[in-house]
């Protein structure tokens, strides 16, 4: 909501509604339908933050498999070949493929 709101102050419009990815159906179905909290028994105040933009259409949730969430990378240990693709869908390199590439003269 935050990058929307830079971008409204600088005249940019949005042609689609930010999306949030999530790779959690419960969190979907919280996000989406205001009765399902009385089932919970605890909900954070993000979650209520979340399902008021969503409702007020402001902001979707969508639905991405675990093995497709690249912000993985960032935020939980991960098996050394999916490390190695999510860094690569990132377009993230190591440092020592770095110099690698300065020695042979392609940066």
């Amino acid at each position: 909501m935050w990058v929307k709101n830079v971008l409204h102050d600088m005249f940019i419009t949005l042609s689609d509604l930010p999306k949030i990815w999530c790779d959690n159906t419960s969190t979907i179905a919280m996000a989406a339908n205001p009765v399902m909290h009385a089932k919970t028994k605890h909900v954070d105040l993000d979650i209520h933050f979340v399902r008021e933009k969503v409702l007020g259409h402001a902001l979707q949730v969508a639905y991405v498999p675990s093995n497709c969430q690249v912000a993985d990378l960032f935020t939980k240990p991960l098996t050394a070949p999916v490390f190695y693709k999510f860094r690569q869908q990132l377009n993230v390199v190591s440092h020592s493929s770095l110099e690698e590439e300065k020695k042979q003269g392609e940066c």
